[in-house]
């Protein structure tokens, strides 16, 4: 049994929970918050046992594994790498629903939500956000710390840069490219590339500002 603790407490804490609860050979002691007064609260069912600086003490006390459960694309990173400093495991989630092609790969940290699918020699690297129905076909590249919002669809051979926000119900048409920390709209249609740090909307998808948020 591989004990693991949760760091996030939010709306994708509660989604990792749920599905960690799910998975057998998973032991969660505890959730891990930003906020102290967080602590005692539970997170679908599970208890916030201290903040994320407490992580160092529950790794000594034979903790083996922690789950990132932070939505925010800037933020995940930054739990990923501490955790990953203080030599954390740092498995990847992938629902009982979800099909993930044998040839396809999964990176470090990463969460595969409920009926999404990835295709054949897909590459989704480390603390990647793939939420519920989420479609990636043949040979996509899905950057590290990228989320893809629910019912969203990448076509064969393209790339999501890292940071990147796909928001929900994108379609992203085939070989094309989204740069590193841009954030795509709701519902748009990406027929073409879109570069680093834009805001994108739209059918088809054009980009009207600089992203001046992070994802």
């Amino acid at each position: 049994m591989t004990r693991c603790v949760i760091l996030g407490s939010g709306g994708h804490g509660r989604a990792v929970a749920g599905l960690a609860q799910l998975i057998q050979g998973l032991d969660v002691v505890g959730v891990l918050d930003e906020f102290a007064g967080s602590k005692g609260e539970k997170v679908s069912g599970i208890p916030v046992v201290g903040i994320y600086a407490d992580l160092p003490i529950l790794l000594r006390e034979g903790i083996d594994s922690v789950l990132i459960a932070v939505g925010n694309n800037t933020r995940r990173a930054s739990l990923f790498q501490m955790a990953q400093d203080l030599g954390a495991d740092l498995p990847s989630l992938c629902h009982p629903s979800a099909v993930v092609e044998p040839s396809a790969t999964i990176g470090k940290g990463s969460y595969i939500g409920a009926m999404s699918y990835v295709g054949v020699e897909a590459n989704v690297r480390n603390g990647v956000l793939v939420n519920t129905r989420v479609s990636i076909d043949h040979e996509c590249q899905i950057d590290d710390f990228v989320s893809i919002a629910p019912a969203s669809t990448i076509a064969g051979r393209s790339r999501i840069e890292v940071n990147a926000c796909v928001g929900m119900g994108c379609s992203i048409a085939d070989r094309v490219n989204v740069g590193a920390s841009t954030i795509v709209g709701a519902g748009a249609v990406v027929l073409s590339d879109i570069p680093a740090n834009a805001f994108a909307v739209g059918i088809p998808a054009k980009v009207k500002a600089r992203a001046k948020f992070e994802p």
